[in-house]
């Protein structure tokens, strides 16, 4: 919990100047922000999801289950890859295995367990789902948030209200910061009622090849205390992710 806390103390500090109520400035801001990532959402394409502490996380939930099954096996994801159809995201596993013929045997029988297990529906909340939702969440309820350390590169948006909620919980405190120069979110933090929390912070490219200019998101930190779990195994509070490889179609 410290870790968290200490995580995002920067923008605690900054909101710590007086707010003021959105501009239309700040509202146009806002709403493309929120539609860069409706574009990218829209958008059909695969791409790798790395993650060192997910794939420890699953190389120990499959040694368990396994086991649970009669089959052990101890293996261990090498990425995931992504897939897009414009309406929703899958994953499936790569599984860090040299043998080919091993691999594709291997890998259905760990995707239906990792998709049994909750992984992929738990891994979403706390990623690319998150800041999707914030966007949207962020132009539905403009008129609640506040402006702070409204800059040339950024601002940071703040909202203390009942009527906010994320993934089902309500929503104590809403931080969200704004890169004025790529239309996206730099930075997150919800505070919830139940005394958890999860913040971000984010990367983004929109040079690459077949985006047509959408910033994509290529990094991810996060920190949480949120009570989700896998199969009774509880997710890491601190997760490092990736994203590579992105291919359009």
């Amino acid at each position: 919990m410290r870790r968290l806390q200490l995580g995002l103390s920067l923008l605690v500090l900054l909101f710590a100047r007086s707010a003021l109520a959105l501009d239309g400035d700040l509202k146009a801001l806002i709403s493309q922000v929120n539609q860069n990532y409706r574009d990218f959402f829209a958008k059909s394409f695969t791409v790798e999801m790395v993650s060192p502490e997910i794939n420890q996380l699953i190389a120990s939930l499959v040694a368990t289950q396994s086991k649970q099954m009669g089959f052990p096996l101890v293996i261990a994801p090498k990425h995931f890859v992504l897939t897009s159809d414009g309406t929703a995201i899958t994953s499936q596993a790569v599984l860090d295995v040299p043998d080919e013929a091993m691999r594709a045997m291997l890998e259905p029988q760990a995707n239906q367990m990792l998709e049994a297990a909750g992984v992929n529906q738990a891994m979403s909340t706390l990623s690319l789902t998150a800041v999707g939702q914030a966007a949207a969440i962020l132009e539905e309820k403009q008129d609640l948030f506040s402006a702070a350390n409204d800059t040339d590169a950024a601002v940071l948006l703040t909202a203390t209200d009942p009527d906010l909620t994320f993934n089902g919980i309500q929503v104590k405190t809403a931080r969200i910061r704004l890169d004025k120069a790529s239309r996206v979110i730099a930075e997150l933090r919800f505070d919830f009622v139940d005394q958890s929390a999860l913040w971000l912070r984010l990367q983004h490219q929109a040079d690459l090849a077949g985006a047509n200019g959408t910033p994509c998101p290529t990094q991810i930190h996060l920190r949480h205390n949120l009570k989700l779990n896998a199969a009774g195994v509880k997710l890491p509070g601190a997760i490092a992710i990736a994203y590579r490889k992105y291919a359009f179609r």
